[in-house]
């Protein structure tokens, strides 16, 4: 918690939301009550996103590689925040051998972002403990703000695109500021 709050004084001055934070002792508090006051979002460090050789599943063992950041104005930021949308190629593992990780460690790399969010990596995943489940609901229900403010990137193989990535690239060229976008594979064709 000190770690989110320390990088919470770099984004914004706000007592009343590091208090929040610092009520929470177990991590179950946490996801259990937190959600009923404000939305907390598990960002992974950049090192810990550019260090791993395919993505890691959200782990309470793997706490230190993340920091939570309020779903509120003024914390996240398309400069600091990158939302990594991915192709899961398995139920069990959304890239097993690290080729979409690898996609997307190189792509944003000339850029100063601070913080990742990818879902199997920052959302609790199956099997769930209950206040886990709570949370992850809360989340999901709330994902859209994270799309919207973050900056934004997405790699999907040929002809395969997934519901949820085409769900994600469409809240995120429809709902940033600055109008629809163009990416390479969404211009009209000849």
């Amino acid at each position: 918690m000190s770690r989110s709050i320390a990088t919470w004084n770099d984004l914004i001055s706000d007592e009343q939301h590091k208090d929040l934070l610092r009520g929470y002792h177990p991590l179950d508090e946490f996801f259990i009550v937190g959600p009923e006051f404000f939305t907390l979002w598990f960002f992974q460090s950049r090192s810990a996103f550019i260090s791993q050789n395919r993505f890691k599943k959200w782990s309470r063992e793997a706490l230190n590689d993340y920091v939570l950041i309020p779903a509120m104005p003024g914390y996240v930021w398309r400069t600091d925040c990158f939302f990594a949308s991915h192709f899961w190629r398995t139920r069990e593992d959304p890239d097993p051998d690290g080729e979409t990780l690898r996609l997307h460690q190189t792509e944003p790399e000339p850029q100063t972002w601070s913080h990742t969010w990818a879902d199997w990596t920052c959302m609790p995943q199956h099997p769930r403990l209950p206040p886990e489940k709570k949370y992850f609901y809360h989340d999901l229900r709330t994902m859209l703000g994270v799309i919207r403010n973050t900056s934004f990137i997405y790699f999907h193989p040929p002809f395969r695109p997934r519901l949820w990535i085409l769900y994600e690239i469409a809240e995120y060229h429809l709902t940033r500021s600055g109008g629809i976008g163009e990416a390479s594979d969404t211009k009209p064709l000849p």
